[in-house]
């Protein structure tokens, strides 16, 4: 088990932050409710070396690493009044991951405690207010930021909300990799100018950002919404979209549209168009999209990796006694847009897309305290791939539970020669209800393939939920 001091030395930046909830907190007896929600994972598996092996001769390295997660939520902490708090902490130590050999890779720690999220808020009939680091999540993009947050009812479901603050990133105070922006590295920049020419010195600076939001929200009939958002990083636009979204419903009937466009780039960069209908034993849906993603300025992505990708679905679902059954089409192309400034690919003709095509079939079904499910899919195009799920599991009244997945796959990838042969994996989780607000649970995972020959992966997790 990892010394304390390394969780020590993480949670002493977290001292003002605990302070001030405290303080917030009132004393027993005020009628305050609490949600205090634990987990402590204990995780063992193996990882692939790429330096100094080969597909024939593959080296696994270990890693043994102990995670610890935390969630607090408190309601009323005026009593009456319809203010709360709520917080998500982890904290990790990587048991074989020396801190010299951490600091050497980006995006990699030995140890670190991560603020996901914590901040107050107000909850009035038509007026939100939260202040501290929350989220923030569309149907492309989610973000986290430090900050204030406002929304107002205006009334008939029409309703806004702006928000400004700090984009949490990796580097930022007490900053989380999970927000860390892809393609954009969340060590030292200043560091990183002294090993590489050219890099930005600005990258690890706070990064303004805000965006506004005007929506329309009734239980039947019209709804949608128009938002922007801007960051700015070293005095200039980092990242600036704009997004609409339209919906309307018609008794079993859903029909729903959105857009992305990047003003930074001054492109389109994703349409979505869906319709569904909802029977009591059959369901139908199609949709389109055109997938483009939407990179921030200083991401290496906006460089090469812009390229859209066009997709269609349809899939239909219908229920027979207690076996739900489902089956879906659906196709996918590819276009290979290539940034011709450089020179390697200054000599390439126009290049078309690849087009993929797929479909798969399955049903899932439960009796009593038994669930089960089964699945297969093909698809092929850019090679082929045929895929074979299987899953099954128990459920204790008591509360405990045994799960069970075993996943087979045959692979051809045209890009990839490594992607090639038979995959085979499987899984069981089980948990044991230790009393009503607690639970341990064990994940045994393993893999084997041609490429990398056997994986083997165990959790160990404790989970804690208390309302008070």
């Amino acid at each position: 088990m990892a010394p304390a001091p390394l969780y020590c030395a993480r949670l002493k930046a977290f001292a003002p932050v605990v302070a001030i909830a405290a303080c917030l907190m009132p004393a027993a007896g005020t009628g305050a409710a609490y949600y205090l929600q634990a987990r402590t994972e204990a995780q063992a598996y193996q990882l692939r070396a790429y330096r100094g092996s080969d597909p024939s001769r593959p080296v696994l390295l270990p890693r043994r690493r102990l995670v610890q997660q935390l969630g607090l939520d408190v309601f009323e902490l005026v009593p009456g009044q319809p203010i709360g708090f709520e917080s998500s902490l982890r904290v990790l130590a990587d048991l074989g991951l020396p801190r010299g050999d951490a600091a050497a890779l980006d995006g990699v720690r030995s140890e670190e405690a991560d603020l996901l999220y914590a901040n107050l808020s107000y909850r009035g009939p038509r007026t939100e207010v939260r202040l501290g680091r929350q989220l923030q999540i569309d149907f492309t993009d989610f973000m986290a930021f430090d900050g204030v947050k406002l929304r107002h009812l205006l009334g008939s479901g029409v309703g806004a909300e702006a928000f400004g603050g700090l984009w949490v990133k990796g580097a930022s105070l007490l900053g989380s990799p999970a927000y860390q922006p892809d393609g954009t590295r969340e060590s030292d920049a200043r560091r990183l100018v002294a090993l590489v020419p050219g890099a930005s010195p600005e990258l690890d600076d706070f990064e303004p950002v805000w965006g506004a939001r005007v929506f329309l929200d009734r239980a039947s009939g019209f709804s949608g919404s128009i938002e922007v958002r801007r960051a700015y990083l070293a005095g200039k636009v980092n990242l600036d979209r704009a997004a609409a979204q339209l919906g309307y419903s018609l008794h079993r009937i859903r029909l729903w549209g959105a857009l992305e466009h990047d003003l930074f780039a001054q492109r389109l960069a994703n349409l979505r168009l869906s319709a569904r209908f909802d029977g009591d034993a059959f369901s139908a849906a199609a949709e389109a999209a055109r997938i483009r993603p939407v990179f921030s300025a200083d991401s290496v992505f906006l460089y090469f990796a812009t390229a859209p990708r066009d997709e269609a679905r349809l899939r239909a679902e219908w229920s027979i006694g207690e076996v739900r059954l489902h089956s879906e089409v659906s196709a996918r192309a590819y276009h290979l847009e290539l940034n011709r400034e450089g020179l390697l690919f200054a000599s390439l003709g126009s290049l078309g897309p690849e087009v993929a095509a797929g479909a798969r079939t399955g049903a899932t079904g439960r009796r009593g305290t038994l669930r089960y499910s089964a699945e297969v899919s093909f698809e092929g195009g850019r090679g082929r791939q045929l895929w074979l799920d299987l899953t099954a599991g128990y459920s204790h009244p008591g509360g405990s539970s045994v799960d069970a997945r075993l996943s087979a796959a045959e692979l051809a990838d045209r890009l990839n020669p490594l992607l090639r042969g038979r995959f085979i994996g499987a899984q069981v989780w089980a948990t044991r209800s230790l009393a009503p607000p607690a639970r341990a649970s064990l994940i045994l995972e393993a893999n084997a393939n041609e490429l990398t020959r056997a994986e083997l992966r165990a959790f160990l997790l404790f989970d804690l939920e208390a309302r008070l």
